[in-house]
């Protein structure tokens, strides 16, 4: 599946839903520029765009796919919240968000697969210039597990004890032979096969 190491990459290769016909579709960043760079690469295939903070600021009003994979982690940065960043902790925003999205994928009758990012990354690979700390990591990931409990359609998968830190640049980008990794954990999940807790060291 090369269109899902795209989809998980991030900078310019990163943004909004990319639908397969008869596939999953990859839910990821909202960027313009991000967009159209994906309809260029994945020619025929569905983009639209999404972000978490959409489920409270709109719109939307179309269904989600029936599989979606969702890179949980492009939502904990501030500037994925413009004017609601500081909202995020402490004043339940992003809580409710997670609640919406999960009770929003529950009634479409959609089946999600939720990647948490990794709570056990070097200190240097937190992004906290943009808010995207260890600390809100551990916190959001606990929201996400929370409310996943509540959904049986909903599954998480931890990066934490999974990927290295040669995986990866920092905490919200992995290198290519992580995503072809990644991709066969994606792939173990849709053909029903379950899902890895941990890589051995």
């Amino acid at each position: 599946m090369s269109y899902l190491w795209q989809a998980f990459s991030s900078g310019s290769r990163q943004g909004g839903a990319v639908a397969r016909p008869g596939g999953p579709c990859f839910l990821a960043g909202d960027r313009p520029d991000a967009l159209a760079d994906m309809a260029r690469m994945w020619a025929g295939l569905r983009c639209e765009s999404f972000a978490l903070r959409h489920m409270i600021t709109g719109p939307m009003d179309e269904a989600f796919a029936p599989t979606l994979v969702y890179g949980a982690g492009v939502d904990y940065a501030d500037p994925r919240w413009p004017d609601l960043a500081d909202l995020l902790e402490g004043e339940g925003l992003f809580e409710g968000c997670v609640q919406l999205m999960c009770e929003r994928v529950t009634s479409d009758g959609s089946t999600m697969l939720v990647v948490l990012p990794a709570e056990d990354a070097p200190d240097g690979h937190y992004r906290q210039h943009i808010g995207h700390t260890r600390a809100r990591t551990v916190m959001f990931n606990a929201i996400w597990r929370s409310a996943a409990r509540f959904h049986a359609t909903i599954q998480i998968f931890e990066l934490t004890g999974f990927v290295r830190p040669e995986d990866a640049p920092d905490a919200g980008h992995f290198h290519a032979g992580f995503l072809q990794t990644l991709a066969g954990v994606v792939d173990g999940w849709l053909e029903g096969k379950g899902l890895p807790v941990a890589r051995a060291a």
